[in-house]
Formats: C-alpha cells, sequence, structure tokens
C-alpha cells in the first residue's frame, strides 16, 4: 500500500538529509557552501523526496539560513573551524544511534559534545503549537538518555525550525526564544 506524504512532510525529511550532510562536509574540514540543485551531491540528496524544484530550493534556502544564523552556528558547533572546534575538546555526533535506560535506541539529530557541556539540537521543518508536547517529551527523553550517559555536563536540548524559530528546553517544556536566545516575550 502507497502512503502519500505532505510536501511539508517531505521537506522537513530533505532538510534533515541536507543538514546531515553539511555538518558531515563541516567535520571532513569541507568549506560550508551553499546547496544547489546544479550540483550532483546535492540533486541526489534530494532526488528521493519527490519534491518540485521550488520546494526543494525552499529546503535548500531553509538550511542554508539554519547553518548561517549566528545563534544556530553557535548552537551547532558551527561558529569556529573544525580543527578549533576539535582541539577545544569538541566533538558532533550526527544522526548518531544511543540507547536511553530501556535500550530503547534514540537518535537526536545533531549533538554537540563539549568538555563540560552537551547540546542536543533537533531541527524541524515547523513546529505547530499542538506538537510543542511531544516534541518536549522527546527531547527529555533525549536528554535523559545521553545524561545517564555523560554525567557532570550541563546538558541542553533546542528546536531550530526551517523558518528560524529556536526552541529551548526548559524545566519540561518548550520555550520560544528569539534569534539572540533570550525567552520570546
Amino acid at each position: 500500500m502507497m502512503v502519500l506524504e505532505s510536501t511539508s512532510l517531505r521537506q522537513g525529511r530533505a532538510l534533515h538529509r541536507l543538514l546531515e550532510i553539511m555538518g558531515r562536509r563541516f567535520l571532513m574540514g569541507h568549506s560550508l557552501s551553499k546547496p544547489s540543485l546544479d550540483r550532483p551531491l546535492w540533486a541526489l540528496a534530494l532526488a528521493s523526496y519527490a519534491l518540485k524544484p521550488d520546494d526543494a530550493q525552499a529546503v535548500i534556502e531553509s538550511a542554508w539560513s539554519m547553518v548561517h544564523a549566528p545563534r544556530s552556528r553557535e548552537l551547532l558547533g558551527l561558529d569556529q573551524p573544525p580543527a578549533i572546534f576539535e582541539q577545544a575538546g569538541h566533538a558532533l555526533a550526527i544522526e548518531r544511534e544511543w540507547s536511553d535506560a530501556s535500550a530503547a535506541v534514540i537518535r537526536p539529530d545533531w549533538v554537540c559534545i563539549g568538555p563540560q557541556a552537551i547540546r542536543i539540537i533537533d531541527f524541524k521543518w515547523r513546529c505547530l503549537s499542538s506538537e510543542l508536547s511531544d516534541y518536549a517529551a522527546q527531547l527529555s527523553r533525549y536528554q535523559q538518555a545521553l545524561q545517564d550517559k555523560a554525567a557532570g555536563h550541563a546538558i541542553s536540548s533546542w528546536i531550530l525550525t526551517a523558518d528560524g524559530e529556536v526552541w529551548m528546553l526548559e524545566e519540561g517544556r518548550l520555550v520560544h526564544c528569539q534569534v539572540a536566545g533570550r525567552p520570546a516575550s
């Protein structure tokens, strides 16, 4: 039985794929050049999502904006070159599988691991108010699983959306933040 996915759902999955590739390229020392449908790497990465050219371009623009907004760059660990990032004792886990206390597999989109702190980042195409409690529960599971493995690290969890929203997990609920990372009023 064939299941049809909405354009937004396919765009969200495509966004995850582009950000995964961009992150891996960053770790390999490649510059973060803007993806283009004219380049085979990016065209192939987006091909399986069956997006119209305008929808695929919207994904590219969103991914590019996400890795270049100052607050996002800081949260993602992209605000310094990879060599300096690693010399400072940081590591980046992209789409890595971890197990929680019940041995269930979790797969955060992006985990920035520093000497004293861990930032869990989840990417969303959009964050609807009806989804906030589910997303908060998802990030809480991620946070608990990583806390069990990284005692002594301060752990924070964040959601970055394609339209530039930043959400922070605080006391089990998501708080909408401005670009500067301060709670929105």
